[in-house]
C-alpha cells in the first residue's frame, strides 16, 4: 500500500517545511495507523502514528484523501492520501472480479 500525509492547520496553511508530503507506511497488515516520519505538532508524539477519518474523497479511479488524525492525540494534522491498487481502477476491477465472465 502506498500513502502519503499533506501536514497542515485547519486553515489550509502547509505545515511541513519543505511543502511536499510525507510518506506513510503501514507497519505491518491489519494495522490501525500508519506511521509517518516526524513527530505531532500538538502532542509531540514520535514516531507520528496517523489514522484516516472514515469520509473519505476519490480523485480519479486509483487514490482516496481522507482527514489525516494523530492516533495518540486524536487531533487533525492533515490530509492522507492513500493510493489504491487496481489494474482498471476500482469499478472495473469490481466488475471483472465480480461480474459474470466475458470473452474480448
Amino acid at each position: 500500500m502506498k500513502a502519503e500525509v499533506l501536514m497542515h492547520n485547519r486553515h489550509g496553511e502547509n505545515m511541513d517545511p519543505n511543502g511536499e508530503p510525507r510518506k506513510a507506511e503501514l507497519p505491518w497488515q491489519g494495522c490501525e495507523w500508519l506511521k509517518v516520519e516526524g513527530k505531532c505538532r500538538k502532542c509531540n508524539a514520535e514516531p507520528l502514528r496517523v489514522k484516516g477519518d472514515k469520509r473519505t474523497q476519490t480523485e480519479g479511479p486509483d487514490a482516496l484523501f481522507a482527514v489525516a488524525y494523530c492516533f495518540d492525540c486524536n487531533q487533525p494534522i492533515g490530509t492522507l492520501k492513500v493510493f489504491r491498487q487496481t489494474i482498471f481502477g476500482e469499478e472495473e476491477d469490481e466488475r471483472v472480479l465480480r461480474g459474470r465472465p466475458r470473452v474480448y
